[in-house]
């Protein structure tokens, strides 16, 4: 700060927005500490916040005492085991136990004894894959992988009991009209303005 070329730059450390952030790094005792001498200081000078070469001494003042091995006491506070002079509580360490259970993202962790032809496996509600905007909003990896989960016809993505290979559904998109994927499996944005609200669980 002595050197011309730097003084402009350094200046910032004269005010408070410089010295508070390194204040902070300090324990609350010697914050506190810190804070009574800069109000004296302040008091005395009639200055809006003492210069850094008084925090600077002040902190070299601190670190001869808490260095000098004349009082290194057991209990002394360092700032890491308290907190505003309360010390802080040591969690008590419990054993708990869990077992994974896998899941799919949007269906329950137990199947539910539905109708698959008429119902949704998603909501348990009376309408299938194929009208549910829900499903459709998914994007496609997601919707093969739901689809996989509970068994379904990936032709028709209407039943569980019996699968694409084996499937004799004449079964259309009704968003493109491609017979080579069912409308719960149609890749794009919706044409369809859905107006009835799907109950959800």
């Amino acid at each position: 700060m002595g050197d011309e070329q730097y003084s402009s730059l350094l200046a910032y450390y004269n005010s408070s927005s410089g010295v508070i952030p390194i204040v902070n790094r300090l324990p609350y005792s010697l914050q506190e500490r810190w804070t009574s001498q800069a109000a004296n200081y302040k008091a005395k000078h009639h200055v809006a916040f003492p210069p850094f070469k008084i925090f600077a001494e002040y902190l070299r003042t601190i670190s001869q005492i808490r260095n000098d091995p004349s009082f290194a006491y057991e209990n002394m506070d360092t700032g890491s085991q308290k907190v505003h002079n309360k010390p802080i509580p040591r969690l008590q360490r419990t054993t708990v136990s869990a077992r994974k259970t896998e899941t799919m993202p949007g269906f329950p962790s137990k199947r539910p004894e539905i109708n698959l032809g008429t119902h949704c496996p998603m909501h348990t509600t009376k309408h299938t894959l194929n009208h549910c905007y829900g499903f459709r909003a998914k994007p496609l990896d997601e919707r093969k992988e739901l689809i996989k989960s509970f068994g379904m016809c990936f032709k028709c993505c209407a039943s569980n009991k019996h699968q694409a290979r084996t499937c004799s559904e004449a079964q259309s998109c009704s968003e493109c009209g491609s017979s080579r994927h069912p409308t719960a499996l149609h890749v794009g944005t919706s044409t369809s303005n859905p107006t009835v609200t799907l109950q959800r669980l």
